[in-house]
């Protein structure tokens, strides 16, 4: 299977992020391998996270007040 043109035809993966104070939780399901991938980023490597990615993510935030 060509895994490049399957990620240029894909819709977007859904990204669960988890903001807590000094990282960020990040979960998804890579489309290439169908498996769930769960890290602990800080905000410079999550930066590049979204943006050197070949996936393309609909990022969701989750963030609680206290």
């Amino acid at each position: 299977m060509n895994t490049t043109k399957v990620l240029e035809n894909q819709e977007f993966v859904n990204v669960g992020v988890d903001l807590a104070k000094n990282v960020f939780q990040v979960a998804y399901e890579d489309p290439r391998t169908s498996t769930m991938i769960n890290r602990q980023l800080n905000r410079s490597k999550f930066e590049s996270f979204l943006k050197d990615s070949k996936i393309k993510f609909k990022v969701v935030m989750e963030a609680c007040s206290t």
